[in-house]
C-alpha cells in the first residue's frame, strides 16, 4: 500500500468542506540510477527512522536515506539491477540487487590530495641504487594506505630505468628487475645517466589515470660518476674434479685490497670471504666493496663489486686483486692442479683478464693492481705466487 499524507486523508473525510477528494499532494521525490542510466522513483516509507528527522521543515513526510532504504521490490530492487550514487569526494559507489534485496554499497576511493605535494629534492650518482620510500617517508612515520604506484614522470633518457621490486642480478642493477609490488611502498631505482629524474608516488588506490595530484613527487638529480665502477670475478676448474657442481672440490678465495691496506688479510682493508662487506670510510656504502658468493668447486664465480672506487692518485697506492688457495680437494685427498681465471670490469667493460695454475694449499696469487682515475681504469699485472704469512 502506498503512503498518503495525513493532510490528504483528512481532506478525503471532509468532502464538501472545500476539499477536492481526488487531489493528490505534491511531493519531491529522490531518484536512483539503475542499469542503462534510467531512473526510478525512490519510495517513501510509512515513517521516518527513529534517528532521522523530516526532510523538510514542517513536512509530515519521513524520508529514508539511501543507506536505510528498505530492501525489496518497493524500493525499486529488481534482482540483477545495480544502483549508483556519487561519493562525497568525487567518483561513484554502487550496489547490486540480489535475492535478499539490495547489497551493501561499495567503498568510496580514498580522495586525491587537495594540496599540491611539496617536491622532495634528492641527489645521487649515476649507477647508484636508491630506495624511493626512504626519500618520501620518515622512519616509523605513518604512511598512506596502499596500493602504491611509483611513476617515472621525467628522465634524461628515452628509456629511463623504472622502479622495481628487486633486481634480477644484484651485481648488475642496470639490467632491471620485476615490476614494483604495488602492495608495499618500498621500491628500488637504478640511477641511470646524469640529469633530472622526477618520480611521483600515487597512494590509496588513486593512480595517475584518475588523480592528477600525487601523494609525493621526488626530484632526483643524478650527477656523473667521478670514477668507473669496478667488478672483479674469479672462476676456476680443477683437473681431478669430475663434478665441480657438487661443492666438494677446490676452494679458492677472491681478495680485493684497498689502497690504505698495509698487507693482504689486513682488517678492514682487505675484502674476502671472511670480510665480505667491509666499511672503507664514512663517504657512504657506494664506496664500500661487496663480495657475492663464497664458492667451492669453481662452477659459480666469486664476484666483488665496488660501485664507486676512489681516485688512487691522491691516495698514493692502488687497489689490488689476489687469490688465496684455501683447499685443493676433498677429505679423501687433493684433486690436482687448479686453473684460475681473474677478470676486472670497469663500468661493465672488460679491462683485464689473467690465468694462473695453482697446485698447493695456502698459495697466494698476487694477480694485479688497479689504478683508478676519472673516466679511466688501468690494470697493472703482477702475476706473483707466494705463500703468505697470515695472522
Amino acid at each position: 500500500m502506498r503512503w498518503q499524507s495525513a493532510a490528504w486523508v483528512s481532506c478525503a473525510l471532509m468532502v464538501g468542506a472545500g476539499c477536492v477528494e481526488d487531489a493528490q499532494p505534491t511531493l519531491d521525490r529522490d531518484t536512483r540510477r539503475l542499469d542503462g542510466g534510467r531512473t526510478v522513483d525512490a519510495e517513501p516509507s510509512d515513517a521516518a527512522p527513529p534517528d532521522r528527522g523530516a526532510r523538510d521543515a514542517g513536512a509530515d513526510v519521513g524520508w529514508w536515506s539511501d543507506d536505510a532504504a528498505p530492501a525489496g521490490p518497493d524500493a525499486g530492487c529488481a534482482e540483477g539491477a545495480r544502483a549508483e550514487r556519487d561519493c562525497p569526494e568525487g567518483g561513484t559507489q554502487s550496489r547490486a540487487c540480489g535475492p535478499a534485496g539490495w547489497g551493501p554499497w561499495t567503498a568510496c576511493a580514498t580522495p586525491c590530495p587537495t594540496v599540491e605535494p611539496t617536491p622532495i629534492a634528492a641527489e645521487a650518482v649515476h649507477g647508484d641504487v636508491v630506495e624511493l620510500s626512504g626519500l618520501v617517508f620518515a622512519p616509523f612515520a605513518p604512511r598512506p594506505s596502499g596500493p602504491y604506484d611509483w611513476v617515472m614522470l621525467e628522465a634524461p633518457s628515452r628509456e629511463p630505468p623504472q622502479p622495481v621490486d628487486h633486481f634480477f642480478d644484484a651485481t648488475r642493477p642496470a639490467n632491471g628487475g620485476p615490476p614494483d609490488d604495488r602492495e608495499t611502498a618500498e621500491a628500488l631505482l637504478y640511477v641511470g645517466p646524469p640529469g633530472l629524474y622526477v618520480i611521483a608516488l600515487y597512494a590509496g588506490g588513486r593512480g595517475p589515470a584518475n588523480c592528477t595530484v600525487p601523494y609525493a613527487r621526488v626530484h632526483l638529480t643524478a650527477s656523473p660518476r667521478p670514477t668507473p665502477a669496478l667488478r672483479v670475478t674469479l672462476a676456476w676448474w680443477t683437473e681431478g674434479d669430475a663434478h665441480p657442481d657438487d661443492q666438494d672440490g677446490a676452494d679458492l678465495d677472491l681478495h680485493l685490497l684497498h689502497p690504505n691496506a698495509p698487507n693482504w688479510f689486513s682488517t678492514p682493508w682487505d675484502c674476502h670471504p671472511n670480510n665480505p662487506s667491509p666499511d672503507w670510510g664514512e663517504t657512504g656504502p657506494v664506496h664500500d666493496p661487496l663480495l657475492f658468493a663464497d664458492e667451492t668447486g669453481g662452477a659459480v664465480p666469486e664476484v666483488i663489486t665496488l660501485a664507486w672506487p676512489e681516485e688512487t692518485g691522491p691516495l698514493g697506492a692502488f687497489y689490488c686483486v689476489g687469490v688465496h688457495v684455501f683447499s685443493l680437494g676433498t677429505p679423501d685427498g687433493p684433486l690436482g692442479r687448479t686453473h684460475a681465471t681473474v677478470q676486472v670490469f670497469a663500468d661493465g667493460a672488460l679491462a683485464f683478464s689473467a690465468e694462473q695454475v695453482l697446485d698447493a694449499v695456502d698459495q697466494f696469487w698476487d694477480v694485479a693492481c688497479i689504478d683508478v682515475a676519472p673516466d679511466d681504469v688501468e690494470v697493472h699485472l703482477h702475476d706473483r705466487v707466494f705463500s703468505p704469512h697470515r695472522p
